[in-house]
């Protein structure tokens, strides 16, 4: 016995739920699925279109229409996501560059006032014997 599916609506011709419709057999072994009444094998349009049955013209039809999806202009750039990898790696390594160049600039700067220290402790050791321990590490 096989089963189908049919769709009950109410007196307004709203849809109401899918019902199963079971067969029967005649005296000859024949199937057949009568409808119980207020339902269709009509499949309904879809339901963000709130559809009722028309009953005389044994049809459902929407009571409002959905918006169409925009349509998607041929000329809007398409995401390309190796292409944005690509340009956030040479941002990156543009920006490591400028950090090692700062860096370096950095040392540099360090070592200059490492050796103006040292010739400062240097000159107030010969400047001033007596005070020596003052200027020691």
């Amino acid at each position: 016995m096989a089963t189908i599916y049919g769709y009950l609506y109410d007196d307004k011709g709203v849809f109401v739920e899918q019902v199963p419709i079971y067969g029967v057999f005649d005296e000859e072994g024949n199937e057949s699925h009568p409808l119980p009444p207020k339902v269709t094998l009509i499949d309904p349009p879809p339901m963000n279109t709130f559809p009722y049955f028309d009953e005389d013209k044994q049809l459902w039809v929407p009571t409002v229409v959905p918006d169409p999806l925009p349509e998607q202009k041929p000329d809007a750039p398409i995401f390309n996501a190796e292409e944005e990898i690509r340009k956030l790696r040479e941002e990156y390594l543009k920006e490591i560059k400028s950090l090692k160049e700062e860096v370096s600039q950095w040392k540099r700067i360090n070592s200059d006032l490492s050796s103006s220290l040292q010739r400062t402790r240097y000159y107030l050791t010969l400047a001033l014997p007596g005070a020596s321990h003052l200027f020691r590490d």
